[in-house]
């Protein structure tokens, strides 16, 4: 890991000058340090996955997901957008027509 990783990670200090997360500098080629580092990521990354997980369960029920069709119309019409700002867009959708040239294009 480059050292600007760990200067960074020392920086994050209270008041009294100490290191706030472990309370000591960390130094990534001190195997103690290294692994300390580590299975602090560790801990968070396992922390953030749990949160997730949870807040997909508690959300999961109120999200409305589109629908198959409703992707297949919302992608055929984001394809036909014009990124030439100056000309229009057709932003119109019909199914049969988009579906050919999908086929088309494959």
């Amino acid at each position: 890991m480059p050292i600007s990783y760990e200067y960074c990670l020392n920086l994050y200090i209270d008041k009294d000058g100490v290191q706030k997360e472990f309370g000591h500098e960390i130094d990534f080629f001190y195997s103690k340090g290294a692994e300390q580092f580590y299975d602090y990521l560790k801990l968070i990354v396992q922390e953030s996955i749990e949160w997730l997980s949870m807040s997909k369960e508690i959300l999961g029920s109120q999200i409305k997901y589109h629908t198959t069709d409703d992707i297949f119309e919302l992608a055929s019409v984001a394809g036909a957008i014009n990124f030439d700002l100056k000309d229009e867009s057709d932003l119109s959708f019909c199914k049969s027509e988009s579906k050919n040239k999908i086929d088309e294009g494959l």
